[in-house]
């Protein structure tokens, strides 16, 4: 096999045997097949009449007095553009739960703005599910409010029913909960609502939990 190449840099660095772990694993993964390969240098900037003006008119501008502006493109200036309005809406989350008082229930989960992987599930009913768990606003949490009923209470803890109290207090669900322990321990996380709910958090874990608790219909 022949690899052509116009970085001569690249092929001497290759040649020569120099510390450099990428150069390594460029040549560990060449000895270990039993392939022929060879390496041959590509000038691909000589000769050309088109380059070489490039380069010549890249060298002359760096004598001059003033820069020449040119007009922003399109996609540049959109691009600009979004970086700018994305920190706007940060900021914005920022300040709106600067204080513990005022802090929503997303903000611990999702203190920096960014599309999330794991709200995209096979199952639209897991999806919506997810999404209510992490907004804080399930049935067995808030259905109450529009029913004007009490606030239903934990019959195991006399504590009033939360997302945080049956994921992580309620004793009647201390063995279904082994797995989402066994998880936190192993990766150093603490156990709380913010890495249970969090984009990395292996989700099927959590809805196996919700469904072997029955809570997954109360959602």
């Amino acid at each position: 096999f022949l690899i052509c190449s116009d970085s001569y840099s690249a092929l001497q660095i290759l040649q020569s045997g120099e510390t450099n772990y990428l150069a390594h694993q460029i040549f560990d993964n060449i000895t270990s097949t039993d392939k022929i390969i060879e390496f041959e240098w590509v000038p691909s900037h000589m000769g050309i009449p088109g380059n070489n003006i490039a380069d010549l008119g890249a060298k002359l501008a760096l004598d001059l007095n003033t820069i020449t502006p040119l007009p922003v493109s399109y996609n540049d200036f959109r691009c600009t553009l979004k970086k700018h309005l994305h920190k706007k809406w940060q900021d914005n989350w920022d300040t709106i739960n600067a204080f513990p008082n005022q802090t929503t229930h997303l903000y611990p989960t999702k203190p920096t703005l960014k599309d999330w992987v794991s709200s995209n599930r096979n199952s639209r009913e897991e999806e919506i599910s997810l999404a209510r768990l992490r907004l804080g606003s399930c049935l067995f949490n808030k259905l109450h409010i529009y029913t004007r009923e009490p606030h239903p209470i934990c019959r195991t803890c006399q504590v009033p029913t939360s997302i945080p109290h049956i994921l992580i207090e309620c004793t009647q669900y201390t063995y279904q909960r082994r797995s989402i322990i066994s998880y936190l321990r192993k990766e150093g996380l603490p156990n709380i609502i913010s890495c249970i709910l969090d984009d990395n958090f292996p989700l099927n874990t959590l809805f196996t939990f919700l469904r072997e608790t029955q809570y997954y219909s109360k959602i």
